[in-house]
């Protein structure tokens, strides 16, 4: 559509309206995109974590939704010690200091190497967004001061295949996305 030259919508004033409203409510989205098209995301500070996840937890919460696909037979079994190794490296620290200290570094992390590191022999994507959430809920982080999610279904599912998707140099970028999705407010 075309506006006249008066600066008026082309959409009409209730309709213009509406598109305003909308665009108002996903703007956040829109400075998440500008600022990676930029490389400008820096994450806010973070939460300090209040629960740990240990090994033995990693492995429920893989048994438990492994337990939803009884029919993929191999869903949830371990190559090797690469859970173990993923849930150790979000720990870990170099001179006394944390890599990564806060919950949205950790879980960022936790997503990031389940993905990439496929220590499962099937199941590592929907192991590591189960891991994602569960670590996040634990540390009171999944939802907003309101009780709303953080991140949607369908945001999970986008965020885990778009680190599946990307390249390993994009490591730093993957877990900044992440981070800033959680440091954002839920809309």
């Amino acid at each position: 559509m075309k506006s006249d030259d008066s600066g008026a919508s082309p959409y009409g004033e209730r309709d213009s309206a509406g598109v305003v409203e909308v665009l108002s409510a996903y703007l956040p989205a829109l400075q998440l995109l500008r600022d990676y098209d930029a490389g400008e995301l820096e994450s806010a500070p973070g939460s300090v974590p209040d629960w740990t996840l240990t090994i033995d937890e990693a492995r429920a919460i893989i048994a438990h939704v492994a337990a939803q696909f009884e029919a993929d037979a191999l869903f949830g079994r371990e190559r090797g010690e690469g859970l173990e190794g993923v849930v150790a490296s979000i720990y870990q620290g170099f001179a006394g200091q944390e890599l990564y200290p806060t919950v949205q570094l950790k879980a960022a992390n936790l997503l990031y190497l389940m993905v990439k590191d496929h220590p499962l022999s099937d199941g590592n994507k929907r192991s590591a967004a189960a891991l994602f959430v569960t670590f996040l809920s634990r540390n009171s982080l999944l939802t907003d001061a309101g009780g709303q999610p953080r991140i949607s279904n369908n945001a999970l599912a986008a965020i885990t295949l778009l680190v599946a998707m990307s390249d390993p140099k994009e490591k730093e970028l993957m877990v900044a996305l992440v981070v800033r999705m959680l440091s954002e407010p839920a809309s």
